[in-house]
């Protein structure tokens, strides 16, 4: 009997061996697939948030990207949320292509060719509860994701609205005025999706969110002197006394009237990039009689990507006869040239080569008769090379809507 009761001795020490394993593999192994998944939701917020400066705008869009990128993986946690999550430098890489190979920012060759961005976030040093026991020592576990701008479903836009047949007659870097309806006035858009949002608020804000890329009803707001306050905070200018805090600029306040650099009235873009790398304040001297604080170099480092604007295309000729709907028929990916002067422009500010396409053509308007507003169009939203980023849901081949930040790895 002694010898019986010794041998159930060595064999529940033998099962408790067993067990403490079969607890170890559970319990820790499901310690390591949380702490993957919280290293997962690190990297994706990481990825998306660098890919959305990588349009090719900014020749500072590395620098930027990466800046977004740690800023967002960093406010996540790891470890059952015990602790933020590392992320620096050396976990943000960029690739022209997918598959390409992905370098940091200072081994890129060409900066603004960069489409693609990984993040690579990890955790090291995990000790397990219980494998101990079986000499398996601290774990690392990693995740990886890739992003870059893809064309989406619903996006932000900017509620302004350009003519169908404007837009079919120019091709990137061709200037225009965007006054559309009988009047000769800009046509400001209410979205049927915006909610309760006002147009000043979409200004000053980040747009429009949540679109639909077409079909997206608009109803014609009228001409709104008092937005045009809102227009120029995105060029860094604001009434004496109000500070900046109304609206973040852009990069850049540097406008283009064809007096600006030996400006053609064309092919802004060019030096718009230039322009932004050096965070350059808008230069007081271009025609215009603008009253108001202008932002300085630092003001526009804090800046973000608010001149290059999704704008609805629609058929003017629905404005035409009394109506004030119309019907989106695509997005047009345009600069915001200038600031808007509230007053009669300076005619030498103003290219008298450009004409004013009018939808309602029996009442046509010349640019020096009322305030006048031109943007650069740069090709339609949805093309692969667009230099316009937005929000919103990634959406298919087909999509129409501007580019937006889509996971992809």
């Amino acid at each position: 009997m002694n010898k019986q009761r010794g041998a159930v001795a060595v064999i529940v020490a033998l099962s408790m061996v067993g067990l403490l394993a079969f607890a170890g593999l559970a319990l820790d192994l499901g310690k390591l697939f949380v702490t993957k998944t919280e290293l997962q939701n690190s990297a994706d917020a990481c990825a998306l948030s660098a890919s959305r400066e990588l349009t090719g705008a900014n020749t500072n869009q590395l620098e930027l990207a990466e800046a977004a990128g740690i800023a967002a993986g960093i406010s996540n946690s790891v470890m059952f949320q015990g602790e933020p999550v590392a992320v620096g430098s050396g976990n943000i890489t960029f690739s022209e292509t997918l598959n390409g190979g992905y370098v940091g920012k200072d081994g890129a060759a060409d900066p603004l060719a960069m489409r693609y961005v990984r993040c690579t976030v990890e955790r090291t040093g995990i000790v397990n509860w219980f494998m101990q026991v079986l000499g398996i020592g601290s774990q690392q576990v990693s995740a990886t994701a890739v992003a870059t701008m893809a064309q989406g479903q619903t996006f932000a836009a900017f509620p302004i609205a350009v003519c169908s047949d404007q837009i079919a007659t120019k091709s990137p870097g061709d200037w225009f005025d965007p006054r559309i309806n009988a009047s000769g006035n800009v046509i400001w858009a209410n979205f049927s999706g915006q909610g309760t949002r006002t147009l000043e608020e979409a200004i000053t804000g980040n747009n429009v969110t949540d679109l639909d890329a077409v079909d997206e009803e608009i109803g014609d707001a009228g001409q709104r002197k008092s937005l045009f306050t809102a227009w120029n905070t995105r060029f860094g200018i604001v009434k004496k006394g109000e500070g900046h805090s109304y609206g973040i600029p852009d990069y850049t306040g540097a406008s283009y009237t064809g007096t600006y650099n030996d400006s053609q009235c064309s092919n802004a873009f060019a030096d718009f990039i230039d322009q932004r790398g050096k965070n350059t304040p808008y230069q007081f001297n271009d025609g215009l009689k603008i009253n108001g604080d202008s932002s300085s170099v630092d003001q526009h480092k804090q800046g973000g990507d608010r001149r290059l604007i999704a704008v609805p295309v629609v058929d003017c000729s629905s404005f035409c006869g009394g109506s004030k709907t119309a019907t989106v028929v695509n997005w047009a990916c345009v600069l915001m040239l200038h600031p808007l002067d509230e007053n009669k422009p300076n005619d030498e500010a103003i290219c008298s080569s450009i004409t004013t396409a009018n939808a309602c053509p029996k009442d046509p308007k010349k640019s020096s008769d009322t305030n006048f507003m031109y943007l650069e169009y740069l090709g339609l939203a949805d093309d692969l090379n667009s230099p316009c980023g937005s929000n919103g849901m990634t959406g298919g081949a087909d999509s129409k809507g501007a580019r937006v930040p889509t996971l992809v790895q």
